[in-house]
């Protein structure tokens, strides 16, 4: 039986430190919880190197809005002490407006893309008449960015981590899933003009 795989692998250095969100919290001061009842946070990692990144925004009980970027600096030894910069971020536009397209991207309930792997393959080919089982061609990214969500609207909590939606939608342009990603991760970038890269 004659199988074909089209497998992307890309060896990848990842520092698991800077992909653990409760450590990250802890440096930057924030709780593991979401305190607020409209909150969202983007964790991005990158697999190669020591860094991350938090998005966060909220509303606060006065119903103004906060939006904030970490920029998070691993320990690369054991007598350096893990660092982090601060941005508040500003927008002129309605940020109520901003919440909303959020929630239309269904951020609230979307799952890990790990539940939709089976999504992420091509059709069966079968080489010959005489081929009974056939072969799919699958397509895996082992490298680049890594995300973790949460967000909480009121009652509603959610928290899902995503990696390289933006690389598998030119392959699979119909699952729904990796539009919405797509979709929140460019809400962000041309809100605030971040993650441009």
């Amino acid at each position: 039986m004659k199988k074909r795989f089209i497998i992307i692998l890309v060896f990848f250095i990842c520092n698991l430190y800077s992909q653990d969100y409760k450590k990250i919290n802890k440096v930057i001061n924030i709780s593991d919880s979401l305190t607020f009842t409209k909150e969202l946070r983007i964790y991005k990692n990158f697999s190669t190197t020591n860094g991350s990144e938090v998005f966060r925004i909220y509303q606060l009980k006065d119903k103004t809005w906060k939006i904030e970027l970490y920029k998070f600096y691993d320990a690369i030894s054991p007598n350096v002490k893990p660092k982090f910069t601060l941005e508040y971020l500003h927008s002129d536009s309605n940020l109520n407006h901003f919440w909303a397209r959020i929630l239309d991207t269904h951020a609230e309930f979307l799952p890990d893309i790990k539940t939709i792997d089976y999504k992420l393959k091509g059709k069966t080919i079968f080489e010959s008449d005489t081929d009974n089982y056939g072969s799919n061609e699958k397509i895996a990214f082992t490298d680049g960015i890594g995300y973790t969500a949460f967000i909480r609207n009121y009652n509603k909590v959610n928290r899902y981590s995503f990696s390289n939606a933006e690389s598998y939608i030119k392959y699979f342009p119909d699952v729904d899933e990796l539009n919405s990603y797509c979709s929140l991760l460019n809400l962000i970038r041309t809100q605030f003009n971040i993650w441009k890269d």
